[in-house]
């Protein structure tokens, strides 16, 4: 990256990650990435899933990871994907998701890091008698991510949990609660009770199409929100969330530190000089 050579960026190895292999537990692969990332330090604010992101999305900042977000793509083209190039490895998120949804991509992506390998984000589970060896790795990384944001004992000590059966039919309702005490989307808890043994991957596989259709229909209705209410996030939040806060600092660092121009911040923010302060004012919040 040419920037980085002037730009005070964070530095990254894989050895700054907590290793891992497919052969990993991924219970233990997820407390590992959990601790890296000091989750467990955030107390209550899984209930909050936009606050949630940011400190996730801060935490993997701080790890050397340049977080950027994308905007008008279906969720169903794309998730996530990451690039494992060190020293400088990249998460992108679909800015379109909800942040429930965006915490589990986020997670995903950053086991394909631990891994060594990046990848595009697919929270399917292979179908096939025989899986592809990509296969076995996403639902590794979804392994992981899942336990990252739902340590074993706890989530498998929640009352709801505990009782279960095997064959229970979890409803979307019952889904959402879990998803408000541990943080991460419906799909993803209903992944994890599969993994437990606490629900059937017919279940899996019945609840996922609803999921589906209804993250179509809330993708509908915000596009029809923002054709009726055109306000919003103004363009320097959004535009600071799709470089990356990492990014946009570096870069401002930078420019305060006289390494680069006024012609060259402006051309790596894409932003006009006089309006640099407002962009400036975002990511110093």
């Amino acid at each position: 990256m040419e920037l980085a050579e002037i730009a005070p960026f964070a530095v990254s190895s894989p050895s700054d990650f907590p290793l891992m292999s497919t052969d990993d537990d991924p219970d233990e692969a997820g407390q590992r990435l959990r601790s890296a990332l000091g989750l467990d330090g955030l107390g209550t604010i899984w209930t909050h899933p936009e606050a949630a992101l940011r400190a996730c999305i801060a935490a993997a900042e701080q790890l050397g990871v340049l977080v950027i977000q994308t905007q008008r793509i279906a969720s169903a083209e794309m998730q996530g994907f990451s690039i494992a190039e060190w020293p400088f490895p990249v998460v992108a998120l679909n800015g379109g998701d909800a942040a429930r949804r965006r915490l589990f991509t986020l997670l995903h992506e950053l086991s394909h890091l631990a891994l060594n390998a990046g990848g595009l984000c697919d929270l399917h589970e292979a179908t096939e008698a025989i899986p592809r060896e990509e296969d076995n790795v996403e639902f590794f990384c979804n392994q992981v991510a899942a336990s990252t944001l739902m340590p074993e004992s706890p989530f498998l000590a929640a009352p709801q949990v505990s009782t279960a059966a095997p064959n229970h039919e979890w409803t979307l309702e019952e889904l959402h609660e879990l998803s408000l005490r541990f943080g991460p989307s419906s799909e993803a808890i209903l992944l994890h009770l599969v993994r437990h043994g606490r629900a059937t991957w017919p279940l899996y596989w019945e609840r996922k199409n609803e999921l589906v259709a209804l993250y179509a229909e809330a993708d509908e209705r915000e596009r029809q929100r923002r054709r009726e209410n055109p306000g919003g996030p103004s363009w320097y939040v959004v535009h600071a969330r799709d470089l990356g806060h990492g990014y946009v600092a570096s870069v401002l660092d930078a420019f305060h530190s006289r390494a680069i121009s006024s012609l060259d911040v402006s051309d790596y923010l894409d932003v006009r000089f006089d309006k640099l302060d407002k962009l400036e004012q975002v990511v110093s919040r």
